[in-house]
């Protein structure tokens, strides 16, 4: 880990098997000895000032990306798959309220305006009644071990809804903000 901050002069991790592992100390900091923390701060790892740059540089470096199209054939266009998922986020955030107006200002420089129909789906009391049940059950393994990574060998109704709303949350496609501070309330959709 060292050796790739000192080469790359950051964190942000292509690996998934070492990003994860990253990802997990991140969550699980109280958990480490003081020497682990002091050798992971070491490299930059605990300093959210320093995670806060970095995504701003990665924005930053993506517009800039996107901005060079614009300027080369004069309208946006997104060659690269990880371009466009990168620019869809973005236009989801913006109609959902979540990017800041800067940034809105910014990719409307480039003719880009927020996604449209943007509309939470419906759920009805059947689907709702189903989400309070899985998050029962993560509630109870939670409490039980202490974390929220459910694994479908143990538990396979609750790993796979546990994977669905990680992947929801990941997508930006939460369907209600309620839900997402219940689950973000034991952690589990950021791990």
């Amino acid at each position: 880990m060292k050796q790739f901050q000192e080469e790359n002069g950051h964190l942000c991790i292509r690996d998934a098997r070492l990003s994860k592992w990253l990802s997990y100390q991140r969550h699980h900091s109280k958990n480490l000895s003081s020497l682990q923390r002091h050798l992971l701060e070491s490299i930059g790892h605990a300093d959210s000032a320093k995670r806060k740059d970095r995504h701003k540089h990665t924005w930053d470096a993506k517009f800039a990306e996107l901005k060079g199209i614009f300027d080369q054939v004069g309208f946006v266009r997104t060659p690269t798959r990880p371009l466009a998922c990168w620019l869809c986020r973005q236009k989801k955030h913006w109609a959902l309220g979540k990017l800041t107006s800067d940034r809105c200002d910014r990719l409307k420089s480039l003719g880009v305006s927020p996604q449209e129909n943007m509309k939470k789906p419906s759920i009805t009391q059947e689907q709702e009644k189903l989400w309070e049940e899985n998050f029962s059950m993560l509630k109870n393994f939670h409490e039980k071990h202490e974390h929220t990574r459910a694994k479908t060998n143990d538990n396979p109704q609750l790993g796979r809804w546990v994977a669905g709303e990680r992947r929801k949350y990941q997508e930006w496609c939460v369907t209600c903000e309620e839900r997402t501070k219940k689950l973000n309330s034991l952690n589990s959709v950021s791990q």
